[in-house]
């Protein structure tokens, strides 16, 4: 699933990923393939069933692909694709 954002820089940017199932999910948030650490200005809450990603004060190297990657050992494997761009 690519789901396309948009944005003006300098604003709060907030992305979800949600699981389907019964058992807490163990979620992980990419960047143009690379894995995100969470910052001042980037993170990511965690329950087990949603992740959201947000980030703060956005520039336009925040453009990119942004993945939220699920694991479950019940559910197959459920990744969301997220391309965005900051203006």
């Amino acid at each position: 699933m690519t789901t396309r954002f948009s944005g003006h820089a300098g604003t709060t940017m907030t992305i979800y990923c949600t699981a389907i199932g019964l058992l807490s999910s163990t979620f992980t948030w990419t960047k143009d393939h690379l894995t995100l650490q969470p910052s001042y200005r980037i993170r990511y809450n965690v329950n087990s069933t949603c992740s959201a990603l947000t980030i703060r004060m956005t520039k336009k190297a925040d453009s990119g692909n942004y993945t939220c990657k699920n694991r479950c050992t019940l559910i197959n494997k459920y990744n969301k694709y997220l391309n965005q761009k900051i203006n």
